[in-house]
């Protein structure tokens, strides 16, 4: 009688208003400003003269991502220059109408668990990566790390498989390597920006 069904960050109690609060990121930080909690600056836009003029007032880096969204779907942080930025600004409209531009804040990333009014948990969120044995290539050591047992398909286990696209290509070739790059025992090889 005491049990609790959980999925993912949701749980039996969680309310359908709170689950469309935190999608909505712009409302979130609306919320979150409101109570004196720090967040990035930035703006809302659905043109892409808009996100320049964004990015040039707050200033380069900035992140872009959709107004509505999750599981950091067509999140795109680290953003350098203009260029850069109207490519992933018209890959984030094909998600959502309205694209959010905010400042890039370095740092580490947490996620904390709250129960009844006070933190019980918190766990640190770090990108996929491989570190490299010195003998395969990059795409060799994804297809190892895939068969790792803590890893699964979405939420079913502690970690999800590291999928290969156009974000860890993107990723790779910023550190100047490829799927093919058999890099030097102990490198450590990001394969993407964000925890998601």
């Amino acid at each position: 009688r005491y049990q609790k069904y959980i999925s993912a960050t949701l749980y039996e109690n969680t309310s359908s208003i709170a689950v469309d609060i935190a999608c909505d990121k712009a409302l979130t930080k609306a919320i979150l400003d409101e109570i004196s909690i720090p967040v990035p600056q930035g703006g809302i836009c659905s043109f892409e003269q808009e996100a320049v003029r964004i990015a040039e007032d707050i200033g380069y880096p900035v992140v872009v991502k959709p107004k509505c969204g999750n599981k950091g779907k067509f999140v795109f942080l680290d953003i350098q220059n203009s260029e850069d930025l109207i490519a992933v600004f018209h890959k984030v409209k094909t998600y959502d109408e309205e694209v959010i531009i905010e400042k890039y804040i370095t740092g580490r990333d947490y996620r904390l668990l709250v129960v009844g009014g006070k933190m019980v948990a918190a766990s640190e969120r770090i990108p996929a990566h491989v570190i490299s044995d010195g003998v395969h290539n990059i795409k060799e050591l994804i297809e190892i790390e895939n068969r790792n047992k803590l890893r699964g398909k979405g939420h079913e286990k502690p970690l999800t498989k590291i999928k290969i696209d156009e974000l860890v290509v993107k990723m790779l070739s910023k550190q100047g390597l490829t799927l093919e790059t058999v890099a030097e025992r102990g490198y450590i090889i990001w394969l993407r920006e964000n925890a998601n």
